[in-house]
């Protein structure tokens, strides 16, 4: 499938099945072709021109947002035939399919040509950055890359000798690419590759979160989290889950109440994770991402648990595990007890700590964690109504509640850094210890968007840096806009891009001070 904007996008499929919906998939409308050939993908390169391939080598066109498809190429006898499709511009696209086949064609399709890349594998996906650099992947971990718009293409390194479905390129050099078993990715053109080989279940996969940028060190993040999944007896019909984990679910909203206004030198995320009672799916599946992305996470505060306390002593579990940085968090943790004068009393485990919570995903990535649980290691005072459907509010000891809320939502402000210094006026003027280029928001966008980028302090207390560039290119390379040419200070900075009088279409916007040059895609669609 492939959508334009958030509410305008095509299916295809069997019998030469294609759909549209106009209203962000809520509902779907049947559009006639002229065949019915089995249809494996579309592409549109605005509202009214696509393209769609399928079996038998088939391509289809429409110039008025799939009312009416005409026959390109019909449908004739070829092994399997076409799978993936891509146009840079109106008139210039590539098909790939079956027994290494690529065509090309330079006037919207009305006529394609072979190009043979000598391979006879699968090729089963196709994308480009802009008009010169493209990539293709297929069957066996093939890759292949173009620099010069597909006229020539090099056999590249091999995506770990999985089938590969699908190519995303986010920068002429970094690409990523999903197939059977694993997510891939590359950032030198496609000749080393890295992937996550298990397979991660989507189906829980539906995680809440809210995100906090850091002031100082964007890049490095404090997680506050509890899952909000819930069991009992008679789970599917009555399972209330006060205290497991309505508790710990309270607690992450009350954080994003409090933190609504702030800042905080680190990246704060503030997480909600589904299928723990399951398996820790939601929390697994984040884990895997986060170390595949390379995320730098310093902590994870996982709450399971925090409100019942039958005998009224304030006990409570840490459990950091045996990683030392999960160790530090705990003993940090307690030490503030004692600093703001709460009524707990911790037990700290490590060789006996348990993972039976969202914590242990991490721990799985090598990820610094802890779990803040009422009593449940030792002792007999645990919450009787534990996976059952008497688990409700009643049961809560509100004094201790409030307590344990205070102490992780305390612990998240503290390990983070409350940023004092920032305000509305000089927020934009931290220090960051490199360039970022932000993806623009929002993105699709009509007819205007804002570019985030971050520069760093140049050394000492000198603020000025080399003169920024930023500007606008179409696909075929040319300059459409000057947003940015001029020297800039240390900090955030945000502009606004408006694209009045420029045709619908993706479009680079590419940023450069000094060494530092970086692009991104974003699409305008009227």
């Amino acid at each position: 499938g492939f959508f334009v904007n958030e509410d305008t996008g095509w299916v295809c499929g069997n019998n030469g099945t294609v759909l549209k919906t106009t209203d962000g998939a809520a509902n779907w409308q049947v559009q006639t072709t002229p065949n019915d050939a089995h249809l494996k993908e579309l592409f549109f390169i605005d509202e009214n021109n696509g393209w769609a391939v399928g079996d038998e080598g088939c391509i289809l066109n429409t110039n008025d947002g799939g009312a009416n498809w005409t026959e390109q190429v019909k449908p004739k006898f070829i092994f399997k035939g076409l799978n993936d499709v891509f146009f840079y511009n109106i008139n210039d696209g590539f098909a790939v399919g079956w027994d290494g086949r690529l065509k090309k064609t330079s006037n919207g399709g009305s006529s394609w040509s072979v190009v043979d890349i000598g391979t006879s594998e699968g090729l089963t996906g196709i994308d480009f950055f802009d008009q010169n650099y493209g990539v293709i992947v297929g069957y066996n971990g093939t890759c292949f890359y173009t620099d010069d718009g597909g006229s020539s293409w090099a056999l590249k390194g091999t995506v770990l000798y999985e089938d590969m479905y699908a190519a995303e390129m986010v920068s002429e050099n970094e690409i990523w690419s999903s197939g059977h078993k694993q997510i891939a990715k590359t950032k030198d053109s496609g000749n080393n590759w890295t992937a996550r080989t298990q397979t991660i279940s989507l189906d829980w996969a539906y995680n809440i979160y809210v995100q906090i940028e850091g002031t100082t060190y964007p890049e490095q993040y404090y997680i506050l989290c509890a899952h909000y999944d819930t069991n009992s007896e008679n789970s599917w019909n009555n399972a209330p889950g006060a205290d497991d984990n309505g508790s710990g679910d309270a607690a992450v909203i009350e954080a994003a109440r409090i933190f609504a206004d702030c800042q905080f030198n680190h990246s704060v995320k503030l997480i909600l994770f589904c299928g723990e009672e399951q398996g820790k799916y939601g929390s697994d599946f984040a884990a895997k991402t986060s170390a595949f992305n390379g995320e730098q996470i310093l902590g994870v505060l996982n709450m399971d648990m925090i409100a019942y306390d039958g005998n009224d002593d304030g006990k409570f579990d840490i459990h950091a595990g045996t990683m030392t940085a999960s160790q530090d968090i705990a003993a940090a943790m307690a030490a503030n007890i004692d600093d703001w004068g709460l009524a707990l009393s911790p037990s700290i485990y490590t060789d006996d700590a348990t993972d039976r919570s969202d914590h242990g995903s991490y721990w799985k990535q090598g990820y610094p964690a802890t779990l803040q649980i009422e009593q449940f290691q030792e002792g007999d005072d645990f919450n009787p109504a534990y996976d059952t459907s008497d688990d409700r509010i009643n049961l809560f000891n509100r004094d201790y509640y409030l307590e344990m809320a205070k102490l992780a939502i305390g612990n998240l402000a503290d390990f983070a850094v409350v940023d004092t210094t920032v305000s509305a006026i000089n927020r934009n003027q931290y220090q960051a210890e490199s360039f970022i280029l932000h993806q623009n928001y929002p993105n699709p966008f009509n007819p205007t968007t804002v570019v985030k980028y971050v520069i760093p302090l140049s050394g000492g207390a000198r603020r000025w840096l080399n003169i920024v560039h930023l500007d606008i290119y179409n696909l075929l390379g040319q300059k459409v806009r000057t947003l940015v040419n001029k020297k800039q200070t240390a900090g955030v900075h945000r502009v606004r891009f408006d694209a009045t009088g420029l045709a619908s279409g993706v479009y680079i916007y590419k940023m450069q001070a000094g060494n530092f040059i970086q692009s991104r895609k974003m699409l305008l669609v009227r």
